[in-house]
């Protein structure tokens, strides 16, 4: 046994430091000459509260930064690693995303059966003969929709609870803010009256879009947080005008970065699920857009941008690729 450190994941996933034991030895028929690594993560750490199923399977995620995994002992595209039982039987994993120049890691780990008994463990191992190890449509086999759904995605805001304040861990409400000579009235939450069932954020607002003036109704995430896992952010809008979907970093006084994408509103409810390939490439449109790869390490608002009048609707804002405790 070489040195003293082990990954313990806390509560909500987050992973630190802790005094335990790294296994190294060398390599054999299935290994490379390099030594392989070996830590030990107690399931109980690797669980948040919300995430406890009691006879069914569920799945961790898995998040790895430079303070709690050394990537320079990895291979950049993690095809190196292996997760198991404590015993040594091959766990399913999918590795969402791996970059050790990047020093950031992200892995979905299937958990059943005797790894959710109390006081589990399961083995994280690293510098193994880089093959394909990962099996994702094994780590959701038998994993209903709606619960992948909570695994997979956080909800921004359905407002069927009558409140403008989002269900994420974050304390905060959706805001209106005019520009010159615009207005918007505070949003609140109603029922539509268009087709659509259920409660929805709405507001009233006027900018002369021949002046280029818009108004804002956004949401503040309290980053800068990093959203480079995010594979979608999907919600439903109705209305009359021009919107501008923003993810922004924002300084003191608003000004600041962003990354953004531009839709036409109908009066009938329309689904838009936005990429990071949607987002306009950086310099489009205004010299603050610099683009996805520009923004997506430090946004602290998610807004949109109108212009024209005189109403907006929206509804089930959901970020998908990211999960509720990427917003703690």
């Amino acid at each position: 046994m070489k040195g003293t450190d082990s990954l313990v994941l806390l509560g909500a996933g987050v992973i630190a430091l802790a005094a335990c034991g790294i296994d190294r030895g060398a390599g054999n028929s299935l290994e490379t000459e390099n030594s392989v690594a070996t830590k030990i993560l107690p399931v109980d750490s690797v669980l948040p509260a919300w995430n406890r199923p009691q006879e069914r399977s569920t799945v961790a995620t898995l998040r790895f930064d430079r303070f709690n995994f050394p990537f320079e002992q990895s291979r950049r595209d993690g095809r190196d690693l292996a997760l198991e039982t404590y015993s040594g039987m091959p766990i399913p994993f999918r590795l969402v995303a791996w970059d050790s120049a990047r020093a950031s890691g992200r892995i979905q780990v299937r958990l059943e059966g005797a790894t959710l008994a109390a006081g589990a463990k399961i083995r994280m191992r690293w510098g193994l003969e880089p093959v394909v190890r990962t099996d994702s449509a094994a780590v959701w086999t038998a994993i209903s929709d709606s619960q992948r759904l909570a695994l997979t995605s956080a909800l921004v805001g359905d407002f069927e609870n009558g409140s403008t304040r989002t269900p994420l861990q974050l304390g905060t409400s959706w805001y209106g803010v005019p520009s010159e000579s615009t207005t918007v009235a505070t949003p609140e939450v109603g029922p539509d009256t268009v087709g659509w069932a259920g409660q929805v954020l709405q507001t009233t607002f006027h900018a002369d879009t021949t002046k280029f003036r818009y108004v804002v109704v956004g949401i503040d995430l309290k980053g800068p947080r990093s959203l480079q896992n995010m594979d979608s952010l999907v919600l439903r809008v109705r209305g009359t005008g021009k919107l501008s979907v923003s993810f922004d970093h924002l300084y003191r006084g608003g000004t600041g970065k962003k990354a953004w994408v531009h839709y036409q509103l109908r009066q009938n409810w329309r689904r838009l699920r936005i990429r990071p390939s949607d987002l306009l490439p950086p310099n489009v449109g205004v010299a603050d857009n610099v683009g996805w790869e520009g923004v997506r390490d430090s946004v602290t608002h998610l807004t949109f941008l109108l212009g024209g009048g005189p109403d907006f609707q929206v509804d089930d804002v959901r970020f998908h690729g990211l999960d509720r405790d990427d917003f703690r």
